[in-house]
């Protein structure tokens, strides 16, 4: 359980983008990727890199418009096909590299722990999908 906490709370702070392009522009491409837990055992899932079509993120607090439903999508998924209840958080960012540099970070550091067991889904299995618009 503790290192469960500190996972989540080094994951939490990685899902803050830390480049100063991160302004929202209509037409700029975002990519993201879901990363699901359950406390109650020991698997990490990850959802592909995907692009998020029409996607935006907030000029001033550079965050992704609309995460959380992203990860709301990705834990409804996990928690019906596994029937227990996870814990998402959605990873973004501009730049295809650095998001693929932060999945890298998240297998090493699941690595070192050798009761986690990481698993990536496939594409098949789950995208990100595009959302409706509020209006």
């Amino acid at each position: 359980m503790k290192y469960a906490l500190i996972l989540l709370t080094s994951l939490l702070t990685l899902c803050i983008p830390n480049t100063a392009q991160a302004a929202s522009r209509k037409g700029q491409t975002v990519y993201a990727f879901a990363y699901g837990t359950c406390f109650s055992d020991s698997t990490v899932y990850v959802s592909p890199v995907s692009t998020l079509p029409g996607a935006q993120i907030d000029k001033k607090t550079r965050f992704l418009e609309r995460r959380s439903e992203w990860a709301a999508t990705f834990k409804t998924y996990l928690d019906n096909r596994f029937n227990r209840a996870h814990t998402c958080v959605v990873f973004f960012d501009t730049q295809k590299e650095k998001l693929e540099k932060k999945l890298v970070a998240l297998r090493k550091q699941a690595a070192k722990q050798k009761d986690l067991h990481f698993t990536e889904l496939t594409a098949s299995d789950f995208m990100l999908p595009p959302l409706l618009d509020d209006e």
